[in-house]
């Protein structure tokens, strides 16, 4: 490996800790959608099988992953989730049965806006002391407490080729600063009402929107009073806004195409079939790098397999550890193509967002930390408090969003990285 390679993956690398799970699942935590469980079946048992054992016990099936043989499954009216488990887990053909957990952003926090847009972007080049005020407390950082994002970008600046996709809210696909950086499906001819590429989802132009089952993941998680409005597109931007442009901020790719999969709702919550299907999409269109902003507390055995599968295939995750003190799933698992994201603030320390309680840290599971307090990037056109379209929010996600753009830039240096060699480096 080149010495300038190596270089731009350690510019992130504010810090890093060995990873090692040891967790056990757990049926606790986080809530679920009541109706439904996640089936998986033994590798043997084929199809029809399948069908005959849902129809036994009067389950209907709503989706599923044929690769791991794993079914989304919507129970009888009069069946609740924990005596369904029971039964499924007593059928010699079943691996195992779940809960279809809830998964939600890791909330951001907004703050006031600035509009000296690139100075305000300290986690890509902090000129400490001596820059300008940071959001509206007019706190300063310490020089160099960033990802040398500029050294970065006189070795690598992203390529068009390179397609990183961003599991989430969505995102606005007409954004001034973004949407010239979507991913187009090149299989797929927009608007005809049919499946050209034939990966069951009908003129899927730019990705999916998995919380409607339809083409238009775009993100509405607008303002409202949510900690997490305008979550994905915030993230999005982060990753791969257009820079050199003269307008609002600059991405840590400044070529790059967003897959955009809407796995998460308005309010910021979605289910754990959702994101499975979603990774499974990604995979079979080749994607390499993944963002999940996102977490549960619960252990979802269906999550790590079609994780631990993605990996397989080349696919790296990138996680957030979650705003607490506790580390939520994914990062948590200790897979090769994980790897798992805290926070870190303007002078190197670990954010707390205000909340009064720090960042997740737990030294076997957080891998390295990265800028996510006071960021600065793209919200949804116009839905800033005085009408702005960038704005400032804290959390792991957007930490984890650096270390994505970053695994982007080390793709883009060379397209024949996998997961576990991009981690390593």
């Amino acid at each position: 490996m080149s010495k300038s390679l190596f270089r731009i993956f350690l510019i992130v690398c504010l810090f890093a800790v060995t990873l090692c799970m040891g967790a056990s699942p757990l049926f606790a935590g986080d809530d679920y959608v009541p109706g439904e469980i996640i089936v998986r079946y033994k590798a043997d048992v084929s199809g029809s099988a399948v069908a005959r054992s849902l129809s036994e016990k009067g389950a209907t099936r709503l989706g599923s992953l044929n690769k791991l043989n794993i079914h989304f499954v919507a129970l009888p009216r009069e069946t609740g989730v924990e005596d369904a488990l029971d039964t499924y887990r007593k059928d010699p053909n079943v691996l195992y049965a779940e809960p279809n957990y809830r998964v939600h952003a890791l909330s951001t926090f907004p703050n006031e806006r600035n509009l000296d847009e690139f100075k305000q972007q300290w986690g890509l080049n902090n000129t400490g002391p001596s820059g300008p005020a940071i959001g509206p407390s007019g706190l300063k950082g310490t020089d160099n407490a960033d990802i040398n994002a500029p050294e970065a970008w006189d070795i690598q600046t992203g390529s068009s080729s390179t397609v990183i996709a961003v599991l989430d809210t969505g995102m606005d696909l007409n954004h001034e600063d973004l949407s010239a950086h979507l991913w187009t499906n090149s299989g797929e001819t927009a608007s005809n009402s049919k499946d050209d590429d034939g990966n069951g989802y009908v003129d899927d132009k730019n990705g999916w929107d998995f919380v409607n089952n339809d083409n238009d993941p775009d993100d509405d998680n607008v303002r409202s009073g949510s900690s997490v409005n305008s979550h994905g597109t915030h993230i999005s931007g982060i990753i791969g806004a257009v820079s050199d442009n003269l307008k609002g901020v600059g991405g840590i790719n400044w070529n790059v195409k967003l897959m955009i999969l809407k796995v998460l709702d308005q309010n910021g919550e979605g289910t754990v079939s959702n994101i499975i299907s979603a990774i499974q999409y990604a995979v079979d269109k080749g994607v390499n790098i993944m963002n999940a902003s996102w977490g549960l507390t619960s252990f979802s055995q269906s999550l790590y397999d079609e994780i631990k599968s993605a990996g397989d295939s080349g696919a790296l995750i990138v996680t957030a550890a979650g705003n607490t003190s506790s580390v939520e799933y994914p990062a948590r698992f200790n897979l090769d193509n994980i790897i798992s994201v805290t926070a870190t603030g303007l002078s190197d320390e670990l954010t707390d967002f205000g909340t009064g309680t720090k960042a997740a840290t737990d030294v076997e599971d957080v891998d390295l930390g990265a800028p996510g307090h006071l960021i600065y990037s793209t919200i949804i056109m116009n839905d800033g408090p005085s009408n702005e379209s960038y704005y400032w929010k804290d959390g792991t996600s957007q930490a984890t969003a650096f270390v994505t753009g970053v695994a982007g830039l080390l793709l883009s240096e060379d397209s024949t990285l996998t997961a576990a060699k991009i981690k390593t480096r």
